[in-house]
C-alpha cells in the first residue's frame, strides 16, 4: 500500500519514457493523472484483499488474486496512455487539448 505511489509513479514514467516522451510531458501527465491512478488502485486492492482473506477459500486465492491483477494491469496500461492523448507535441512545447471540445488552448 504505501509503495502504490513510487510503483505506479514509475510505470507511467518508464512508460512514456519507451514512447521517447520528452521529460515535460510525462512530469503534465504524472502530475494530472497520477492522484486519480493511485486513489483507483486504493479503492481496487483494499476490497480485493478484504475479500480475498475473508471469503475466498485458500486454494482459490492466488487465481482470484491474479485476475484482479490482470484487471489492475489492464487498466493501468489504458490510464497511462488515454492520459497522453490530452496533450499534443508541438516542437519543444506542451499543449494541452480541452478534453469536452478537442480544441487547443
Amino acid at each position: 500500500m504505501c509503495f502504490t505511489p513510487a510503483s505506479i509513479a514509475g510505470y507511467v514514467t518508464l512508460n512514456n519514457a519507451f514512447q521517447a516522451k520528452p521529460a515535460d510531458f510525462i512530469l503534465c501527465q504524472l502530475r494530472e493523472d497520477l492522484p486519480t491512478m493511485v486513489l483507483t488502485g486504493y479503492c481496487l486492492s483494499i476490497p480485493t484483499q478484504l475479500t480475498l482473506l475473508t471469503l475466498i477459500p485458500l486454494k482459490h486465492r492466488v487465481l482470484c488474486g491474479n485476475m484482479v491483477r490482470v484487471l489492475w494491469t489492464c487498466y493501468l496500461t489504458h490510464a497511462s496512455n488515454t492520459g497522453t492523448s490530452r496533450y499534443t507535441l508541438v516542437g519543444t512545447h506542451i499543449r494541452k487539448d480541452s478534453v469536452t471540445t478537442g480544441e487547443r488552448r
